[in-house]
């Protein structure tokens, strides 16, 4: 049974309806009174692991820059499921255009949007991630999100920026912090190959 916290005149009541995706660490929900944001709550997986709580701490020590390449965070709010974690609600200029894909979905579909300029802003996106040293899941396809803007264009955002931990027998990276780098050039490198490859078989 899903615990519910005590009703408070200042907290958000979410109920099912509201859910928008669910994932193994947090369920989404649409703002009840404000659609162009979402709340994310974590599961109560009896790991006792605050997801949030790491993504907030992530976000904060981003710098401008690799920011504004990710989902935009507004902090917390409380509901009556917990404290929530705010943010952005990502839509298509195109109101009629609802959901909004990964690159993996769009891979998975053979999407007209898979094209040469994805793979440059998907390219431009690693890289920063790479430069600023940043290890974090959004280096993988199905956490990087296309929009959909005016004149065709598209924008690639980080749908989750929570760190991975840097797991080392000997830690070497923290010794010579240009072997993160090295590293990192090595993810970004794996997770631009499946879009590489769909865009050689068009």
């Amino acid at each position: 049974m899903k615990e519910v916290f005590p009703i408070t005149d200042t907290s958000i009541q979410l109920d099912q309806k509201d859910e928008i995706s669910s994932g193994r660490s947090r369920i989404v929900y649409l703002h009840p009174f404000d659609d162009s944001k979402i709340i994310k709550i974590n599961r109560n997986d009896g790991l006792q692991i605050d997801y949030n709580a790491k993504e907030y701490e992530a976000y904060e020590a981003l710098s401008p820059k690799a920011r504004a390449l990710f989902v935009k965070c507004y902090g917390y709010v409380d509901t009556n499921l917990g404290k929530g974690l705010m943010f952005e609600r990502i839509k298509h200029y195109n109101s009629d255009q609802t959901r909004i894909y990964t690159i993996q979905q769009l891979i998975e579909q053979k999407s007209p949007l898979i094209n040469d300029e994805l793979a440059v802003k998907v390219k431009d996106f690693l890289d920063v991630l790479t430069d600023e040293k940043i290890i974090t899941h959004a280096m993988q396809l199905g956490n990087i999100l296309v929009q959909c803007l005016p004149n065709n264009q598209v924008r690639v955002l980080g749908a989750d920026c929570k760190i991975i931990n840097n797991k080392e027998f000997i830690p070497v990276s923290s010794i010579f912090p240009f072997l993160i780098k090295c590293k990192l050039r090595r993810r970004a490198k794996r997770c631009l190959e499946p879009l590489l490859a769909a865009l050689a078989h068009k």
